[in-house]
């Protein structure tokens, strides 16, 4: 992620960005924007994508921490 990236969130999305512990801004942004205009199964895919891709990140740091 860029700053760039983080620019694109106002600052109370940017908190429910951290609260809820999405890993990808870009995908945050894009469900939001689903569930803004009722499209809830689009909202909720992006959700468990976003939920892979944060799962292959620890899986690669934890991978990477064991290598030492």
């Amino acid at each position: 992620m860029t700053q760039d990236d983080r620019s694109n969130l106002t600052e109370e999305q940017e908190a429910y960005f951290v609260e809820l512990g999405w890993y990808s801004r870009e995908l945050f942004a894009a469900a939001l924007a689903a569930f803004t205009r009722g499209d809830e199964p689009e909202g909720r895919r992006l959700s468990q994508e976003d939920q892979r891709l944060k799962r292959a990140a620890d899986d690669d740091w934890g991978t990477r921490q064991g290598e030492g």
